[in-house]
């Protein structure tokens, strides 16, 4: 297993230069003396972690995060080195990783040394692959269950239940059979299709022989003479009615003929009429009216507009005279308004007064020239009305004419109908049948011999439908069965760290069954217990109590992870105000235990001074923007 031994950091961050000593548990607090109102906020906390996270993946905090901003400011060079040793293998690794700026650009490389001997490679990338190789756990592991942050931390009991579906895959080992039920679904499928297809073969097949054995009922002898006899029957019926109705059209012969000749000598007197009143019409000069009526319309709306205008300038003239004032000495009329001449003004209005006098006359010979036009176009009009009328009747009688021609054609029409369905008789009279009913029920035969072979094909797939079924069944069992497995791992890592947490808590996880309907139950429930009792769900514990659970389930995990990892996995727990609900006194009852362990490297980040004696605490104080680390206890 990988211990980590020593941590230098350098212009990481806020901090300037400082080591830090992995030496068992330890509960980092902070002490902001550059910004009073923090507190304990801001003075490098995370950065502390960052630059563990950083050594070993090559990874920061944020993505796509320039490396520049982790730099301290006014700093040109800065970086990391981590130095870890494996006590299973007697390995000792050092992890170098410096950054320096250089005309705006930052360089960043790494340093890679094994059991003190420089291991190369060509890309930063390279690097970071090899180094989680060498500490044997993946990146994602390293982040989830190694160093973790509050952002993005979720918690086994608070996640959904996907999300514990999730956690529990990486620890079942059912990775290797997932996928396995969805081919077994996917034959389960083709068999049905196959089936189906078959059956609707069958189906197609039974409407092939439906369709052969009614054209033998069709075709049988009897039938064919009844089908005969019904084809003959509506066709002398239709010769009857051709030969009534050749009858009824010689009746009306002479009739037809007489209207006929009616109508043309109806269509001579109106074409006699037309040409009349044609001579009447003359186009040129309505035209030539109706332009004058245009004209005239136009003329007396001009008069009116002026006699309109005249009317108001008299009325405001005659407005002004009646503020006039006469001497009542020498009787001398005159307007308080010197700019006004009152002489002229009464001149004015005589003006006005004949100019609308004027304007009415000449209204008045215009209305009458207009009532003069109107007469010459309407008389006009009436010529060119009667001539439509007249072309209009004569269209009617071109159509009845047409008409009773049309209707002389009819003699042949109905002779042509009478020699074909004569034709048609004779034809079904004579003909014979050739149907060959012995071949047709042979085919009927063969085609049920075919419906047997398919019948026997979807027997076999009725088998192998059940086969996956069972299948199916199976698979869901053992899957269940893993995941059970797993839940009571899980469950027994967890309540092992709290009993040597000297706690009374403890949990229950109850895994997937089997309900009443046979289905499977794939919900996980977790349960709170307290001296082993029962009190209800997870939810039932306080923030604290909450707490120590997690802390318990992510030791068990990595013990989990570990003892799986070729190398013997990672030998550090790093939580970032993961435990933010504990309080003072929850804290040391949490540390307690591991500092009797004392070789298990728990590093709890909290933003809350607790000033515990028997904890050992580091303090990162920030003082004058420089973050500095003071070992206590």
């Amino acid at each position: 297993m990988w211990n980590p031994k020593v941590l230098t950091i350098n212009n990481f961050g806020p901090f300037e230069s400082d080591i830090y000593n992995f030496n068992g548990p330890c509960l980092i607090e902070g002490d902001n003396k550059t910004d009073l109102s923090q507190e304990t906020n801001g003075v490098g906390k995370s950065f502390f972690k960052e630059s563990i996270r950083f050594a070993i993946s090559g990874d920061l905090f944020k993505k796509n995060f320039p490396l520049i901003e982790v730099l301290r400011e006014g700093q040109t060079e800065g970086g990391v080195v981590l130095e870890l040793e494996n006590s299973m293998t007697d390995m000792t690794l050092e992890i170098i990783r410096n950054f320096k700026l250089s005309s705006g650009k930052l360089s960043n490389k790494v340093l890679l040394l094994i059991d003190g001997e420089e291991e190369r490679h060509s890309s930063i990338g390279e690097y970071n692959k090899r180094i989680i190789e060498l500490i044997g756990i993946s990146k994602e592991d390293l982040y989830t269950y190694y160093i973790l942050s509050k952002k993005e931390f979720q918690s086994f009991f608070d996640v959904t239940n996907t999300g514990k579906q999730k956690i529990i895959s990486r620890f079942s080992g059912i990775k290797s059979i997932d996928g396995i039920d969805s081919f077994i679904k996917k034959d389960l499928e083709t068999a049905k299709e196959q089936k189906e297809e078959y059956e609707r073969d069958i189906h197609s097949i039974e409407g092939g022989i439906f369709e052969i054995r009614e054209s033998i009922n069709i075709n049988s002898n009897k039938a064919f003479e009844e089908n005969k006899l019904n084809s003959l029957l509506p066709l002398e019926r239709s010769l009857k009615d051709k030969t009534n109705e050749l009858k009824a059209f010689h009746q009306k012969e002479s009739q037809i003929f007489q209207e006929l000749q009616e109508y043309k000598t109806e269509l001579e007197e109106n074409e006699r009429l037309l040409k009349i009143a044609e001579k009447n019409v003359d186009r040129n000069k309505f035209n030539e009216m109706r332009g004058f009526h245009i004209k005239i319309k136009a003329f007396l709306r001009k008069k009116e507009a002026e006699l309109e205008t005249n009317r108001k300038s008299k009325s405001k003239t005659e407005i002004l005279l009646e503020k006039s004032i006469q001497c009542p000495s020498c009787k001398f009329e005159f307007i308080l308004n010197k700019d006004v001449d009152l002489i002229e003004v009464k001149e004015y209005l005589t003006k006005l007064i004949e100019v609308i006098q004027g304007i009415e006359l000449e209204l008045e010979e215009g209305n009458t020239d207009l009532d003069k036009v109107k007469e010459d176009i309407n008389s006009l009009q009436e010529n060119i009305d009667k001539v439509t009328s007249l072309k209009e009747d004569k269209v009617k009688i071109l159509e009845s004419i047409e008409k009773h021609q049309t209707l002389k054609d009819t003699e042949k029409k109905i002779n042509d109908d009478l020699t074909r369905l004569n034709l048609k008789i004779e034809t079904i009279k004579e003909q014979k049948n050739t149907f060959d009913i012995k071949s047709q029920k042979k085919r009927v035969e063969d085609k049920l011999k075919e419906i047997v072979i398919l019948q026997e094909q979807i027997s076999k797939y009725d088998v192998k439908i059940q086969d996956y079924k069972m299948w199916l069944v199976y698979f869901k069992k053992f899957y269940s069965h893993l995941i059970n497995k797993t839940l009571k791992t899980i469950e027994y890592q967890t309540n092992a760290f709290l009993e040597k947490m000297n706690s009374i808590l403890g949990i229950h996880i109850e895994g997937y069954g089997i309900n009443q309907d046979g289905s499977t139950k794939e919900e996980i429930s977790i349960l709170a217990l307290k001296n082993n009792q029962k009190i209800g769900p997870f939810e039932k514990f306080s923030g604290g109590e909450e707490s120590r659970c997690i802390l318990a389930n992510l030791i068990g995990y990595q013990q989990l992870i570990n003892i799986t990892s070729p190398s013997g996995g990672l030998n550090l727990l790093l939580l970032d105000e993961i435990l933010g609900s504990v309080d003072s006194i929850g804290i040391q009852s949490i540390m307690e235990p591991l500092i009797k362990e004392q070789d298990r490297n728990v590093i709890v980040i909290d933003h809350i001074k607790h000033n515990l004696k028997e904890v050992p605490t580091l303090i990162i104080i920030k003082e004058k923007d420089i973050a500095q680390f003071i070992t206590k206890n």
